[in-house]
């Protein structure tokens, strides 16, 4: 069996037992399972119809899925959760939204003024934001996170003392014609540390507010990379380079920010540096992209320690995010908008008073109080 552009062997790809070799429960459900694919190609065809609220689907292959469970929306609130929704569907009130039922509204950017005031363009295309140092403090803030959570990985894992850095051999164990297979072939991995197994030395920079010195001991030179891990003892480094796009050009940063430094990975291994050049997105919505996760289990963070590390970063995204959605909206529809919320909770006060002075006539209902 050969692919476009690829080689596959004997057993490549997904094995199907034929219909005439099914029975009658196997084919029901290979029928449902057929159902199901063609109802989700149906959606993905709608979803490219929408151009507003689906545009998600053009970058959803390239983030992991939001975690939306309860405890997650307790955790970040009414204002977040629904910032959260707006942001990923499109519906956040920017200028460029208003104006299209507001014939007061030009629709125009409120900081540059030059460019349509699209969400998008609020959130990682102003170059008036980007003078001001907005992208860069909420590039810093996420970086904070990052950095905090990869010490603490380093500290209490990595160079803990008696944590063993050799390399547990990896056999492939064979079967003899005509046993019986128990069950699946477990996995062995190294010690659960990846390209930082075999030290306990590593060192970590960060740069954070550009006080970031690249390590003589390795080369001369004056990128800047925004995370970097070292060891001298096994002449390995690794760096991640943070950026905060848009979601739509998750990709496309990621390639432009290993190119840029493709040079200084050259650099290090003529010196005779193990090098591994790492990109990492966080998108200006606050969705995390699947290189974050990569990047986490390449240095050993796997489990609950890779969790963290993805909710502590969209949480941070989030908190200096949230506000934007005033600050860049038309004002008309800000002052409406926030007119009808103090009267939903002026009507909501009034419940509630209400309901204490109906409480109030029985003395065992007095231990309850509505806040």
């Amino acid at each position: 069996m050969v692919q476009p552009g690829k080689r596959a062997g004997i057993g490549f790809g997904e094995w199907k037992k034929p219909w005439k070799k099914m029975n009658t429960e196997e084919r029901k459900k290979a029928a449902i399972e057929r159902v199901q694919e063609n109802l989700n190609k149906e959606r993905v065809v709608e979803y490219g119809s929408l151009e507003l609220q689906s545009g998600w689907a053009r970058w959803r292959e390239d983030v992991l899925a939001l975690d939306l469970s309860w405890n997650s929306l307790f955790k970040m609130g009414d204002s977040m959760v629904g910032f959260i929704l707006r942001a990923v569907y499109g519906t956040l009130v920017t200028s460029s939204l208003a104006a299209k039922w507001d014939e007061a509204e030009d629709g125009m950017c409120k900081l540059c003024r030059t460019e349509r005031g699209t969400l998008q363009h609020i959130l990682s295309g102003c170059k008036v934001a980007l003078e001001q140092g907005r992208y860069t403090w909420r590039h810093d803030k996420v970086l904070n996170q990052i950095q905090s959570q990869v010490a603490y990985h380093l500290d209490k894992r990595v160079n803990k003392p008696k944590r063993s850095v050799s390399l547990q051999s990896s056999t492939i164990g064979f079967i003899s014609a005509g046993a019986k297979v128990k069950g699946p072939p477990k996995c062995q991995n190294r010690s659960g540390m990846g390209v930082l197994t075999e030290a306990r030395d590593w060192v970590l920079l960060a740069d954070v507010n550009g006080k970031l010195k690249f390590p003589s001991e390795v080369t001369t030179t004056r990128l800047r990379p925004d995370l970097i891990i070292y060891s001298t003892s096994t002449k390995r480094i690794v760096w991640w380079e943070l950026t905060c796009p848009s979601e739509e050009r998750i990709s496309a940063a990621h390639e432009l920010k290993l190119d840029r430094y493709s040079g200084l990975q050259v650099e290090c291994q003529e010196n005779g540096w193990s090098c591994y050049n790492m990109a990492v997105e966080v998108g200006a919505r606050g969705v995390v992209a699947k290189s974050l996760i990569k990047a986490a289990a390449a240095i050993g963070m796997r489990g609950r320690a890779r969790k963290k590390l993805v909710a502590v970063d969209f949480l941070a995204l989030h908190n200096v995010t949230e506000d934007w959605e005033l600050k860049n909206a038309a004002p008309n529809i800000v002052r409406r908008l926030q007119s009808i919320e103090k009267s939903r909770q002026r009507i909501s006060d009034n419940c509630l008073q209400g309901k204490q002075k109906t409480n109030s006539s029985t003395a065992w209902r007095k231990s309850f109080s509505y806040h």
